[in-house]
């Protein structure tokens, strides 16, 4: 198992080097302690026996999020064999081990904002940069390090675009998107007077944002609408949706590489519900209509 771990940390270095260190901190801290020095043939039966021994050793913890912590533990394991049996020649192992089913995990959070929300935050937010920031997270969802990650040469204001450069995002992919009018208009004091490579998002004395923990929390507070940055992900997700953009468009968008983590997002609200309800009964009631008319036709033609 050491063998293979080496190998997979050596390609996680070199081909997702943002994964690299959480890798090598599961390995090192919590994975080594079990399958160190094991044979590789041998891991089958040794998994449900990690997991009962993981258990007991996060047992403060709330059982859902335990069971989330072993699934990204095992789910490395797993991606050192596949690593090791089919991906390289010669391989180091013969064949994947089965794997127990995921252990139930939290269901995703289901929070987001509305437009008046939105609206309301950016009235109390007090920075020209974090009314920029309001504007892209909205509209287009885009994470915390894509956000902070943008320089003023990514934006072209004469184009209407912002360009997110390869591997400066989760999956290393670029991606361009065009501007909205409010994204416009929020961005446009953002690079006034900065040079192509300064950050886009800066404090009044030119300094990057890093930490901006203390300035969301008066505004959230002043605007009475406690959210989080990645809620506003969720939102952009359902609201492009809601408005009639494709699911592959929205997905190249917000940067989600898989439908299935694309899908945990797009979380309907109970407003959604009761839209649903209401298309339901016009449907009954729009084909009860229909029906009584044919009916009363028949009968008249009868006569």
């Amino acid at each position: 198992m050491d063998t293979l771990a080496d190998a997979y940390m050596r390609y996680v270095k070199n081909s997702k080097p943002k994964s690299y260190m959480w890798v090598k901190r599961a390995w090192e801290k919590h994975l080594k302690g079990f399958f160190g020095g094991r044979l590789a043939g041998r891991v089958t039966v040794e998994l449900d026996k990690y997991i009962e021994e993981r258990k007991v050793g996060l047992a403060g913890a709330e059982e859902l999020k335990r069971n989330g912590t072993i699934n990204r533990e095992l789910t490395i394991m797993k991606a050192m064999f596949n690593h090791c049996a089919g991906e390289l020649d010669p391989p180091l192992v013969s064949r994947v081990p089965k794997f127990p089913k995921k252990l139930r995990e939290s269901d995703p959070r289901s929070g987001w904002l509305d437009d008046s929300q939105y609206d309301a935050l950016q009235d109390n937010a007090k920075h020209v940069w974090l009314r920029g920031f309001l504007a892209v997270a909205y509209n287009f969802g885009f994470r915390k390090g894509e956000l902070l990650g943008l320089k003023v040469r990514q934006v072209d204001l004469k184009q209407r675009s912002i360009q997110l450069l390869p591997g400066t995002t989760k999956n290393d992919k670029g991606r361009t998107i065009r501007m909205t009018e409010d994204v416009y208009q929020r961005l446009q004091p953002c690079v006034t007077d900065k040079k192509p490579n300064d950050a886009l998002f800066t404090w009044e004395d030119g300094s990057p944002v890093r930490d901006y923990r203390v300035a969301w929390s008066k505004m959230c507070k002043a605007a009475n609408v406690p959210i989080l940055l990645h809620d506003f992900r969720r939102s952009a997700v359902r609201n492009m949706i809601r408005a009639g953009v494709s699911e592959k468009t929205a997905m190249q968008i917000s940067g989600h590489a898989t439908r299935a983590v694309f899908d945990r997002y797009d979380i309907g609200s109970d407003a959604d519900l009761a839209d649903a309800a209401e298309r339901i009964e016009n449907r009954r009631i729009g084909r009860k209509l229909v029906t009584e008319q044919s009916k009363a036709e028949t009968s008249e033609a009868s006569r």
